[in-house]
């Protein structure tokens, strides 16, 4: 997830192991600076366990490419036609949507040419023109918001087939849409209040029956990319954190401050404070719910602070 703010333009990746601050890279476990990255990134995605990383450059135009954070080396550079707003990694697959112009924006989805090597070069597999920017990347399938049907819909990565989720859209495009590995998340704002629906069981090609995970008023969604795990989103203009877990059971702890940014990984909740020009990532533990320390990101490169 990324948040726009007049101090700061922050994002994580998707698996909440790399904070992008101002362009920056930092480590959310110890706030160090990845200081191999040279240039300025707006967007970033990990490949699973490995060096590699996709990252969105702030040059002019934006450019995709795949980094190793060991050595610094790009080994892959893709010139995007906009402004870059969103980016996934998912196993194989890289997907950004971009801003094209006032009217329209474009999906793009990329695969590796050598399936488990991130250096060994990417081929364009799909695009789209859909409505807003954000879009959840399976294996096989993609969720985006379509112009031509104004329809959340799934779409087949293979044989580009269809399936509407939620058809005939008459509010917006959904704030957010993502996937942990079974299941579909899409959140929809509906006058004062948001709802997060979860789609799952597809079949036949009928739209599944969404269930209702939240229906109230929140803001900083964080959906883990692993389904076993909390999902996390803070209560909108309040200081409260709240945790879900698997079965829908909700805690929530008062952190004292309203985040800019957040994410998840398997074990902790990061939300990301900036006070005085500085960001500070506050790390919470989900079970049970509880502070775990701060990491401050210097951009001196030389420390970091963590709580007791």
């Amino acid at each position: 997830m990324s948040v726009a703010n007049p101090v700061r333009q922050i994002s994580f990746s998707q698996d909440g192991k790399i904070c992008c601050d101002e362009g920056v890279l930092f480590s959310v476990e110890n706030g160090r600076v990845l200081d191999e990255i040279p240039e300025k990134c707006t967007h970033v995605g990990m490949f699973g366990s490995s060096n590699a990383v996709a990252v969105v450059k702030s040059s002019t135009p934006h450019e995709l490419c795949i980094t190793d954070l060991t050595t610094g080396e790009t080994t892959t550079r893709i010139g995007c036609t906009g402004e870059v707003k969103l980016l996934r990694v998912h196993n194989k697959l890289i997907g950004i949507s971009c801003k094209v112009d006032d009217l329209n924006n474009q999906l793009y989805v990329f695969k590796l040419q050598e399936p488990g090597n991130p250096f060994g070069g990417v081929e364009l597999l799909f695009e789209t023109a859909i409505l807003g920017f954000d879009f959840a990347l399976a294996d096989d399938f993609v969720v985006c918001t379509i112009n031509e049907k104004v329809a959340l819909v799934r779409i087949e990565l293979s044989t580009a087939t269809e399936t509407i989720l939620v058809p005939d859209y008459t509010s917006e495009a959904p704030s957010c849409v993502s996937f942990n590995g079974k299941q579909v998340f899409a959140v929809f704002a509906a006058a004062s209040r948001k709802s997060l629906q979860l789609f799952e069981n597809f079949c036949d090609g009928e739209p599944p029956t969404p269930t209702t995970v939240i229906n109230s008023v929140f803001e900083h969604l964080a959906i883990p990319t692993n389904p076993d795990c909390h999902l996390v989103f803070v209560g909108s203009s309040t200081t409260y954190l709240y945790t879900l877990d698997k079965q829908n059971r909700s805690k929530y702890l008062n952190i004292g401050f309203k985040p800019c940014a957040l994410t998840v990984t398997s074990s902790h909740a990061v939300a990301a404070q900036v006070k005085s020009g500085v960001t500070t990532l506050h790390l919470f533990k989900l079970s049970p719910l509880e502070a775990d320390g701060v990491s401050t990101l210097h951009r001196e490169y030389e420390h970091y602070s963590q709580a007791e």
